[in-house]
């Protein structure tokens, strides 16, 4: 009896121990990403290794079922199969790994986020800070031309601790649904005030990093917010946008003031020269694709045989870009991904909580990325795959409502010789 009590105890202690470390690893994550990308590829590893062993000390399967899990893991293998084929093992893994880590890092949080309650609390907690810390970064940036680690301006746009100042846009535009929870989450009208400050101020930052596409989903957050509200908060809404938003004519760099007025010119047809362009690059080769990361490369033949290609790594369109490097049936079940996320969120968005902010938040970044960064890039990979995670783990919860943490809880045991 009291052999079985020690071992009961020190598997629980393990559980607990595993638990830690697999938490602090997935918020690890985020902060390497910011400051420390090269390592980032450990601190995935560590993930899937701390889940793994937590999954064998409480004898238990992983918990993936929700309705987006099929369809995430479908995409996955039509996106990395194709690509086999057309560009070899060595060539797909170089180039896809982010994108493997991504719906990796999404199946674990779909898990752990179900099993810890306050797992997802604490991850809203941890990217506010960062988005403040890159708020602040950035500003600094923007008046002494670099910022606290030397990273200069990027032809007069702040990209804070970014390589190109999409990053930085499609960052903020993400998290900027939380500084709005925290502010309908709190009571006290000075907290409210503070958030809502802070909320601006991030607003502040992507009109100063002259992400456009971050523009519009900022409008689109401002103005379909789901929540009961008076005349005077959807005064407010306005007010803000028509103060915060035109900073760029008379605050900004040049470039910035340049690009609020290319905004108005916006069908002026280069982004649709590009994808007419790509679609005739996908006609080559439109069931298979060519391969991750090929774009350049098919269209230097192109060009090479004639054709006039815009000078472009990436054709600036997710669902083009997918087609273009996995064929139809990637393309096919993209969009199929698309329509179980905005289905199963449909369900969720008007509740009270972390669920409808999440919703959100990867509409922000869908609408800030779609046009302006590559879907396999690190960046995209990271944390589309980490916010639809939080998602769904949180929809899990949601569905079950009665549902508590699954760690073991350490029991006091009184055997008779304590007696």
């Amino acid at each position: 009896m009291e052999f079985e009590t020690e071992n009961r105890m020190l598997r629980e202690k393990m559980i607990s121990i595993l638990s830690y470390l697999s938490e602090v690893s997935l918020y690890l994550l985020p902060v390497f990403f910011l400051f420390r990308r090269s390592y980032a590829t450990s601190i995935y590893i560590w993930i899937l290794g701390f889940f793994l062993l937590k999954l064998f000390a409480e004898k238990r399967l992983p918990d993936f079922r929700t309705p987006i899990t099929l369809p995430v893991l479908a995409f996955l293998l039509a996106v990395i199969i194709p690509s086999l084929f057309t560009t070899g093992a060595g060539s797909t893994w170089r180039e896809g790994k982010y994108f493997v880590y991504g719906i990796m890092l999404c199946l674990v949080l779909t898990d752990q986020v179900t099993q810890r309650s306050m797992l997802l609390r604490r991850f809203l907690w941890l990217l506010f800070i960062l988005s403040l810390f890159l708020s602040l970064d950035a500003l600094w940036q923007y008046y002494y031309k670099a910022d606290w680690f030397g990273n200069k301006l990027w032809e007069g746009r702040v990209t804070a601790v970014f390589s190109n100042p999409n990053y930085l846009g499609f960052f903020m535009a993400g998290v900027i649904p939380i500084h709005v929870f925290f502010i309908e989450s709190n009571e006290k009208m000075s907290a409210k005030f503070f958030f809502y400050i802070l909320l601006s101020l991030c607003v502040v930052i992507i009109v100063l990093c002259g992400v456009r596409s971050s523009w519009c989903a900022v409008i689109l957050l401002y103005l379909f917010w789901p929540t009961g509200q008076s005349i005077k908060v959807i005064v407010a809404k306005f007010a803000s946008i028509l103060l915060v938003l035109p900073l760029g004519y008379w605050w900004g760099p040049s470039i910035i003031n340049k690009r609020f007025i290319e905004l108005q010119r916006f069908l002026n047809g280069e982004r649709f020269v590009l994808w007419s362009q790509t679609c005739s690059m996908i006609k080559d080769n439109p069931i298979m694709g060519s391969g991750l990361d090929s774009y350049k490369e098919v269209s230097q033949r192109a060009m090479m045989n004639g054709h006039k290609i815009a000078g472009y790594s990436f054709p600036h369109f997710f669902p083009l870009e997918i087609w273009q490097t996995s064929g139809i049936i990637a393309f096919m079940v993209f969009f199929f991904l698309l329509y179980k996320i905005v289905t199963e969120s449909l369900k969720y968005i008007k509740s009270k909580g972390e669920y409808s902010l999440l919703c959100f938040s990867l509409l922000m970044l869908f609408l800030t990325s779609v046009i302006s960064i590559p879907f396999f890039t690190r960046y995209v990979s990271f944390y589309f795959w980490l916010v639809l995670g939080l998602l769904s783990g949180a929809m899990k919860r949601e569905g079950n409502p009665q549902m508590e943490s699954r760690v073991p809880v350490p029991e006091v045991v009184v055997t008779e010789r304590q007696v």
